[in-house]
């Protein structure tokens, strides 16, 4: 049987790998507008049920709009859902993402979102990390306390720095409690030759996916 937290780090090793290899073309286009970015992890979901699947040993396939979530990762046979995965462009309601996640059933659940991250006074004007941090973290131990449930939720927040670095910063939390894994924030760290693309952050509103 695989542990809920199991699935955490493999998820992230994953995803990493996922980053490394795809051209920073591919890369560019998906920060070039939130569409295109919801589409850059449409394609990465196959690679990581492949993954997911050796990992656990079944057959796994990833699907969109399950239960109205973006992305789920399930068992082939029986489809039901290992790794449920919302990906938001707009980090300012991202909360609802994760008020969304923290209800569902499964053993993992992640958020991927994109924002200012860095809090080093010359790279940001405004940064969002720790405004945001303290909101996801105050509704999943919210929920943790009304309604514990097994599980982990993951959350990856994208920044394409200004020194030409794409960064993904990795957190996870369980029993309504930051988890210590991965032990640095910044999980991925990739050069890229391009400068900070347009369109890394939807301004204003709100837009899905």
């Amino acid at each position: 049987m695989i542990l809920n937290i199991d699935l955490w780090p493999h998820f992230l090793e994953a995803f990493k790998q996922f980053i490394e290899l795809v051209p920073e073309r591919d890369l560019a286009r998906g920060w070039s507008s939130p569409k295109d970015r919801t589409e850059f992890y449409r394609g990465a979901m196959l690679p990581l049920a492949k993954s997911l699947g050796e990992f656990t040993g079944g057959d796994l396939a990833a699907c969109g709009e399950l239960f109205k979530v973006d992305f789920a990762i399930s068992s082939r046979s029986e489809e039901v859902p290992l790794v449920f995965v919302e990906t938001e462009n707009n980090p300012v309601s991202s909360h609802e993402e994760i008020g969304k996640l923290v209800n569902l059933a499964a053993p993992l659940r992640v958020l991927i979102t994109v924002s200012e991250w860095d809090e080093s006074p010359e790279v940001w004007k405004l940064g969002n990390k720790d405004r945001l941090l303290s909101n996801w973290e105050h509704i999943i131990r919210a929920h943790h306390q009304v309604w514990p449930r097994p599980g982990i939720v993951g959350i990856l927040v994208g920044e394409w720095h200004p020194q030409r670095e794409l960064r993904f910063y990795a957190y996870a939390y369980g029993e309504g409690q930051r988890l210590a894994w991965p032990e640095n924030e910044i999980f991925i760290r990739r050069a890229v030759t391009a400068k900070s693309p347009t369109g890394l952050l939807v301004k204003s509103g709100s837009e899905d996916g």
